[in-house]
């Protein structure tokens, strides 16, 4: 969401001081589809496979079992702001192309009240996870703040954003669901193996199992955004090649 959010900054500022307000709403559109496609299946295959992956990280020495699964168990609830952080960073920059750096602030004010009220009140019932949820609930609150006086001062069109992700949720789901078989048929195979090789093996094979399915479903719907992650993606192995 950053570096996307950094790029898109100068075209933005752009089209705002001449007033193209149809090229400002086209590439603020095409930027949040773009991103929303990409970080929905990401977030899905990442909470499939938050187990594997922390035990990859963390499951050596006198870190023991049971530290990683609570671990786990936090890292799954700092998932559900994960989508809403990476939008911020994109949300952020539109409002600053219009010179309007107030907005911003003031939004990310309320996410931080909303962190601090929810952090009372969850943590003596739920702990670490309860402060992973308020971290969430406070990004979620700055996200719906920013969206709704994008729509109202911009005269930003949420319609397509909701469409969008009325197409890419499903794919999103499939994706997920696909790395948890192939996650599970391996561990079945390997009897459940902590070793660093077969955790490796593991979560390149869930993770290829879950980037397949929703490729699947991007062509099967032909979503234009497949081919412009595609073509982003040619691009930059063509710079490195380059360099």
């Amino acid at each position: 969401g950053v570096p996307l959010g950094i790029v898109l900054l100068p075209p933005l500022s752009q089209a705002f001081a001449r007033g193209a307000t149809s090229r400002f709403s086209r590439l603020v559109d095409q930027s949040l589809r773009l991103l929303i496609f990409v970080v929905l299946p990401l977030t899905g295959v990442m909470f499939v496979l938050a187990g594997p992956g922390l035990t990859l990280l963390w499951g050596h020495g006198s870190y023991t079992p049971s530290d990683v699964a609570y671990t786990t168990s936090v890292f799954t609830v700092f998932l559900f702001g994960l989508v809403a952080h990476v939008l911020i960073a994109l949300l952020a920059p539109i409002f600053y192309a219009g010179k309007d750096t107030r907005t911003p602030v003031t939004a990310a004010l309320l996410a931080v009240a909303v962190d601090i009220v929810g952090a009372a009140v969850l943590f003596p019932f739920f702990h670490l996870q309860g402060l992973a949820l308020a971290i969430g609930l406070g990004a979620w609150a700055e996200v719906a703040m920013l969206l709704y006086l994008m729509e109202r001062r911009v005269g930003f069109d949420l319609a397509p954003i909701g469409r969008g992700v009325a197409a890419f949720l499903p794919g999103a789901v499939l994706a997920s669901g696909a790395a948890l078989v192939a996650d599970r048929l391996f561990t079945a195979l390997t009897h459940n193996s902590a070793a660093i090789p077969a955790l490796c093996l593991e979560l390149g094979l869930a993770g290829a199992a879950g980037l397949a399915t929703y490729v699947a479903w991007g062509r099967l719907l032909h979503l234009t955004e497949l081919t412009e992650v595609i073509e982003l993606a040619r691009t930059l192995t063509r710079k490195r090649a380059r360099t």
